[in-house]
């Protein structure tokens, strides 16, 4: 008679949890991520980074089949080029010198008439 206490105790304690869960995940107040079956697939690559300066860098992403190129500053980030499936890898280095390009001369442009 013990044993059977023992387990409907240990059941209706488990059932609570659960139960509890089941509502605080409803409101809001737990994020429940089940382990997802087999490898997870990486959505994003970094494939190249330039650095600039120390707090400036311009970096090649690869978000699933698209190429983004995007420049990072102390303030925050700016997606300057995208390149479709199409485009290879071999043509991201000449996206991002031009884009770097196009950069310095926004630069050389805002010293000299600053």
């Amino acid at each position: 008679m013990d044993f059977v206490q023992q387990m409907l105790a240990i059941i209706l304690v488990l059932s609570l949890l659960a139960l509890g869960l089941k509502l605080a995940h409803r409101r809001g107040l737990v994020r429940i991520n089940l382990p997802v079956k087999g490898p997870l697939e990486r959505k994003l690559e970094l494939v190249d980074r330039l650095a600039l300066t120390p707090q400036h860098a311009i970096h090649v992403v690869r978000a699933g089949s698209r190429m983004l190129v995007v420049a990072t500053y102390v303030g925050g980030i700016t997606w300057m080029e995208q390149g479709g499936a199409s485009e290879s890898l071999a043509e991201m280095p000449q996206t991002a010198e031009r884009c770097l390009g196009d950069a310095r001369k926004v630069q050389s442009a805002q010293a000299g008439g600053g």
